[in-house]
Formats: structure tokens, C-alpha cells, sequence
């Protein structure tokens, strides 16, 4: 897990500047560039390769199915008859960008991440490379055991994170290896799901007791949730603000999640001046 004791001066400049737009509460962090970069990993299972062509040098696109690797790297199936694979054999230099929620939605908004190292073929650790690859990618099972088809591995040397607009740094290779995936990613989407679904109410009251929005919202959506805390979007006619809420501690279990939403609803309602409810919160 990432040294959360690690000083906003040892931040890149971009990173400075994003964690200077919140104010989480006393002895409270964000998570780094670096987590962000390892949680879109961990979580993303297509991506688009780019290889330097073999015969001009011109970038070369082309879209991957990827293996999420223990150590932070990529691994992909591909056929030696592909012109991307034939360009890994020439340059292994390539780079693969990933980007949440792709095609859906504003996607310069969203979050992404480009991975930047060499490729190299795999040629140990076959069968745990394939027991994982079908297991994320079952319809594969057609043309797994395809004689021309290998696996390559990305061995990441840095990459370049985007959270969102004013949201950016590069993240040098030992950074993003000593960093961690946030352990709420596989619930984060839920969360935030029933959150904007069922707890509009909460929300809207986060924003004015924590988030210092004052007047009435027009529309408001949690975006993001991590150990720390999470983000939400508050829009006011032409203007949009960004929230960050921070949990009281770290929060490791999702279980755990429901028990800050709840007592971060009754703080709300008190610092506004409403009468307490008997629910609230999120439920995983």
C-alpha cells in the first residue's frame, strides 16, 4: 500500500495541483497518481496497443484484450500474423492506454491511463497466463490453443495518468510498482450506483455541510469512491463544482463503506440544522 505519510512537496506539479483543489479532512490523504494508475489497471481488460510500424515508423493502433498482471503489467494474447505483433518483433517499444468507461459518455471527463514500456514475449508461466486469460476473457477458448497465437507482456516503465480535466502527472516506473489498486475497486461502481440512485437526499447535503455549496443544486452524482473518501459533481445552473469528501479512516472493507456514509449523513444534517433520520447511507 501506498506511504500515506509522504509529502505533498514529493508530489509531481500536476499531482500538486490536483490535491490543492480538495481539503480533506485533518490527517486524511488522497490516494496518488500512481494508486489511481494501478486501480484503472487492475480493473480494465481491453486497451488499444500502440507499436511503432515496421516500415515507416507511423504509430500504429490496434486494440488488445489484456490480462491484468500481479505486478502491475500487462499481458496480451496476440497472433503472429498480426501486423501489431510483427511490429513488437521489429521495436518492442509500445505503449497501451486504457480509459474507463470508453465510448460512454464525455470522455475527456473520464479517467485513463497510457502504459509505456516494452513488450516482450512470453515464454514462461504459459498455463497460469492461460488459466487467467480465459477466465477474464472466456470466449477466447476458439483460438486459445492456436498455434501462431502467444503472449506478450508490457513491462511498464511509466505511465502517463489523466484523472479528468486539471487532473495529470507522469508516474515513473518504481512509483507506480510500489503503488497499490484501491481495495474498494471491485464494489466502487455499486456504491456509487446506489448512492446517486437512492441517496440524492445525502448527497445534496454532503455538498453543503462538507463541500461548502451554497443555493440549490440542480443535479449532483458521486463519481468516484476510494479508501480515502469519495468525489462527488455538483451542478449549478452554468456552474459545476467538484466535492471531496474524506472518511474519518482509511477504509479497507466495503462493508466499512456504509458505516461512514451513514455518520457523515448525521454530521451533515446536524452542521445544517436538520432533524436526524433513523437510515441513511449506502448499503453494499
Amino acid at each position: 500500500m501506498t506511504d500515506t505519510t509522504k509529502t505533498e512537496e514529493s508530489f509531481p506539479e500536476n499531482e500538486r495541483l490536483h490535491r490543492s483543489t480538495y481539503n480533506p479532512r485533518e490527517g486524511h490523504v488522497l490516494p496518488t497518481h500512481g494508486d489511481y494508475a494501478r486501480t484503472i489497471t487492475v480493473a480494465s481488460h481491453q486497451g488499444v496497443l500502440s507499436t511503432i510500424d515496421r516500415e515507416d515508423g507511423t504509430p500504429y493502433g490496434s486494440i488488445v484484450e489484456l490480462l491484468p498482471l500481479p505486478n502491475g503489467d500487462f499481458a496480451f494474447f496476440v497472433s503472429g500474423m498480426a501486423d501489431h505483433t510483427k511490429n513488437l518483433k521489429k521495436n518492442p517499444q509500445c505503449s497501451i492506454l486504457v480509459a474507463e468507461g470508453f465510448g460512454q459518455g464525455y470522455a475527456l471527463a473520464l479517467s485513463r491511463a497510457t502504459y509505456m514500456g516494452k513488450a516482450t514475449k512470453v515464454t514462461e508461466d504459459l498455463e497460469s497466463l492461460r488459466e487467467g486469460y480465459l477466465k477474464l476473457h472466456p470466449e477466447a477458448h476458439v483460438y486459445i490453443d492456436f498455434p501462431d497465437f502467444v503472449f506478450y507482456q508490457l513491462k511498464i516503465e511509466r505511465v502517463r495518468y489523466i484523472g479528468g480535466f486539471g487532473r495529470m502527472s507522469w508516474v515513473e516506473g518504481g512509483e507506480y510498482q510500489s503503488a497499490s489498486p484501491d481495495p474498494l475497486w471491485e464494489k466502487a461502481d455499486g456504491i456509487i450506483q446506489h448512492m446517486n440512485e437512492d441517496h440524492q437526499h445525502n448527497l445534496r447535503d454532503y455538498a453543503h455541510a462538507f463541500g461548502k455549496v451554497e443555493g440549490d443544486i440542480d443535479s449532483i452524482v458521486m463519481t468516484c469512491v476510494d479508501r480515502f473518501g469519495f468525489e462527488m459533481r455538483a451542478r449549478q445552473g452554468e456552474r459545476e463544482h467538484t466535492v471531496r469528501i474524506s472518511f474519518s479512516e482509511e477504509v479497507t472493507d466495503p462493508k466499512r463503506v456504509r458505516h461512514e456514509m451513514v455518520a457523515l449523513a448525521q454530521q451533515a444534517r446536524e452542521a445544517l440544522g436538520k432533524p436526524a433520520t433513523k437510515s441513511s447511507g449506502t448499503h453494499n
